[in-house]
């Protein structure tokens, strides 16, 4: 593994300030942990609860370049993010 578990953490508390500005709210990831699915590149999730949608979703996060990948909630297919030339994540349209 090339990211230590706390800069997993860091990493996704910024994505997660960038996509949910309104809801985010300290020590909302409950865990983090290395996908046992991922084949060929290790992919970490993390796992966190945002209290407006009383739900656990999943950030992916790309061992092997740092970036998030994509979003997994309960009720949707994975959104994708992207970084925008302000340094900030958002959806991918």
């Amino acid at each position: 593994m090339k990211l230590p578990e706390s800069d997993v953490i860091k990493i996704a508390e910024k994505v997660l300030r960038d996509l949910h500005q309104e809801f985010y709210v300290e020590n909302c990831i409950e865990k983090v942990f290395v996908d046992p699915g991922s084949t060929n590149t290790a992919i970490w999730l993390a796992a966190f609860k945002i209290s407006a949608f009383d739900t656990t979703e999943f950030l992916s996060i790309s061992d092997e370049t740092s970036e998030p990948i994509d979003l997994q909630t309960s009720t949707e297919e994975p959104l994708k993010l992207i970084k925008g030339d302000d340094g900030k994540y958002r959806y991918k349209n």
